[in-house]
């Protein structure tokens, strides 16, 4: 009685936002072995609050804490190697968390796994089975689950395209305050014209939308490469691939990109990786030398170094179809500079870059792509973004032309 009335005062205090008293609260609890209280510890040390941010100690906790089976700490575990948040990525853990999870009713393990099979994250892309966990998670209340439910409807994956349906997800998820849920209601109430013929209800009067989605095959695919070697500084890639993922999901015309991804990436993975997905888009996020060099990852997980003559050899066989090339890595503009003899557009890095300006840069650099603004304007939106977060690295990226 006494554990439930002190863990009553901890999410009290957490609620109150005087996050030091329940952080002291939260930790003898935990220590006491209550799972809630080791869920709550874990939160705070993911988000810093109380205490300095702490990817290691919030996993330690979230782990102890589905170890004794609660379905919260499993979905945050799961989510830390989703996104590699103090750990790896590692979509076979993420999958088994979340589905343990799932299994007691956690919505947003179920909006997670379906994120999971809509991308093919761990699992063989499966639109049907995306529908199916972002129907249970809607049906839970989860307004994310919700929200994407629509976006399946809207654009006619896993289930045949209805905008009613899109616009009645939509409207779920916004009256729960979902941000992007509200811009998609009123996207589609002015894109829309439903037919006041009773015999036609389901039949709607289009007019961009119609050009934009009649053809589902006329999608940008970007391929996004990353490698994090085990001997290297640690990188925030999971974080900066997150972003990415939600700044096209939110975009006006995200139906119109496929974002796939190859963690780890070792250097023969890169041809094929190029060839199965056969990109417009490519970006690498990862190390750079001053040299040149970018730094993937040898079979033990250690550095291996490709000079740019070499990237820019294998980039020139795939004019075909690569557009842009976008190297998130330090000391990358001589790659830039010899892929853009092949490459119409090439983005790199004219000095070192730090975590939070690479991630920044892509954050505008997506958004204004989603929007439909072209490649130039995007870089100029990933500069401008940069400055945005009070980052004195807005020079560092450089665009570069095919001569």
């Amino acid at each position: 009685m006494e554990l439930e009335i002190n863990l009553g005062k901890a999410i009290e205090l957490f609620r109150l936002e005087k996050y030091q008293a329940a952080l002291s609260l939260f930790t003898t609890l935990a220590l006491q072995g209550d799972s809630v209280a080791q869920d709550h510890l874990g939160w705070f040390y993911q988000n810093g609050l109380g205490t300095p941010q702490n990817y290691s100690d919030a996993i330690k906790w979230y782990r102890m804490a589905a170890e004794q089976g609660y379905h919260s700490g499993q979905s945050n575990l799961g989510w830390m190697y989703e996104y590699g948040l103090g750990v790896d990525v590692d979509y076979g853990q993420a999958l088994n968390w979340y589905q343990k999870s799932a299994a007691q009713g956690n919505a947003l393990s179920m909006n997670q796994l379906g994120w999971m099979y809509q991308h093919g994250f761990g699992v063989t892309q499966d639109y049907a089975e995306a529908v199916r966990w972002y129907q249970e998670a809607a049906n839970h209340g989860n307004s994310e689950g919700q929200n994407n439910l629509g976006w399946m409807y809207e654009y006619g994956f896993g289930v045949n395209r209805d905008l009613h349906q899109a616009l009645r997800f939509y409207r779920f998820a916004a009256n729960q305050g979902n941000t992007a849920a509200k811009s998609n209601v009123l996207r589609l109430d002015k894109e829309i014209i439903i037919s006041s013929d009773s015999s036609n209800k389901h039949k709607m009067i289009q007019g961009d939308a119609i050009n934009n989605r009649k053809n589902i095959k006329d999608v940008t695919s970007i391929l996004f490469l990353s490698a994090d070697p085990s001997n290297e500084s640690r990188l925030r890639l999971g974080e900066e691939l997150r972003e990415i993922q939600e700044k096209l999901q939110m975009a006006k015309l995200r139906g119109k990109f496929n974002l796939d991804q190859r963690m780890s990436i070792r250097p023969a993975d890169i041809s094929q990786a190029l060839l199965d997905v056969q990109p417009q888009i490519v970006h690498f996020s990862g190390h750079g030398t001053n040299e040149g060099s970018l730094c993937f990852e040898n079979e033990i997980g250690k550095s291996h170094f490709v000079q740019p003559e070499a990237l820019a050899s294998l980039f020139e066989l795939v004019t075909d179809h690569v557009d842009c090339v976008l190297l998130n890595a330090c000391y990358s503009e001589i790659q830039a500079k010899a892929i853009a003899n092949h490459i119409s557009y090439v983005i790199g890095m004219n000095k070192s870059i730090g975590d939070k300006a690479a991630i920044s840069f892509a954050i505008g650099f997506y958004q204004a792509l989603g929007a439909g603004k072209s490649v130039e304007d995007a870089y100029k939106f990933g500069c401008v973004q940069i400055r945005l977060h009070n980052i004195s690295e807005h020079l560092t990226p450089v665009l570069i032309k095919k001569p």
